[in-house]
């Protein structure tokens, strides 16, 4: 009986240490390490699909200016293949594609007069170069854990990153801009990037993978750090929105990219400079 209950406590310690083992193990998960799997599997995608989205809305002396873009792509790695549809919210949006053909690449468009297409020399053609949302993760830096998250019914790791504050220089350049703060002076837009303070966002990835799977920035905190610290100038201004959104899908399984048959007709034309 004796022997018994010795084995009995045995089997608990076992137990009890095999579990602080496995909560060590998770807790000691690298962020740094995970952060750069993150990028190497990415950037050796053979396909995927992406969209990324900038929302910027402000006002001055009470009236409001909105601005919005968002990118959606199809990438393929081998044979390359890109196609993007950009939309800027004051139009239809344009979609163009890029693809190697013929021992070169060649980046297609269509115009009011047609199809052209231009030839696209010494492009990088990786994923870290081509998907708008991975771009966004090659600035960020310093990666810190924060928790795991249930990302549209996919488990990750979700991740504090920072950014330079060039991150923001399309946004203040738009608010000076459209706000006609300093005559839209490219001096100004400098002095207020130099007055940004820390900009935090979040990485998603997936456990599973690895894979990157959403990037997320709010800066309208930040901008309007930037914007108040500003004196003696008569136009006053109030961010109520700044957000830089991106998200991976299809990761190896995306969908085709086909060139429209209009465009095999294309005029050739150099580009520009």
């Amino acid at each position: 009986m004796k022997r018994n209950w010795i084995r009995g406590i045995a089997a608990l310690i076992l137990c009890f240490a095999l579990l602080c083992t496995a909560c060590s193990s998770k807790g000691q998960l690298d962020p740094d390490v995970l952060f750069r799997e993150a990028m190497s599997q990415a950037n050796a995608l053979e396909s995927c699909e992406s969209r990324f989205s900038s929302d910027l809305e402000f006002s001055v002396g009470g009236t409001k200016q909105t601005f919005h873009s968002e990118v959606s792509s199809i990438y393929f790695a081998d044979p390359f293949r890109l196609k993007s549809t950009q939309d800027a919210g004051t139009g239809a949006p344009i979609v163009t594609y890029t693809v190697a053909e013929d021992s070169a690449c060649w980046f297609y468009a269509e115009s009011e007069d047609g199809w052209l297409r231009t030839p696209a020399e010494n492009l990088n053609t990786t994923p870290l170069e081509q998907i708008e949302c991975l771009r966004l993760l090659k600035q960020a830096a310093e990666p810190h854990l924060v928790r795991e998250e249930e990302v549209d019914g996919v488990a990750t790791y979700k991740l504090e990153v920072t950014f330079p504050a060039e991150i923001l220089r399309s946004s203040i350049e738009a608010t000076v801009s459209a706000s006609g703060m300093g005559d839209g002076s490219q001096t100004l837009v400098q002095e207020l990037l130099d007055s940004v303070p820390a900009v935090y966002g979040y990485c998603y990835l997936e456990q599973e993978t690895g894979l990157p799977v959403r990037m997320e920035l709010d800066t309208t905190e930040a901008l309007n750090t930037v914007f108040n610290k500003i004196s003696g100038d008569s136009v006053k201004v109030s961010v109520s929105r700044c957000t830089i959104e991106g998200s991976l899908t299809h990761c190896n399984d995306a969908s085709a990219v086909e060139l429209p048959p209009e465009a095999a007709s294309a005029q050739t034309v150099e580009a520009a400079g």
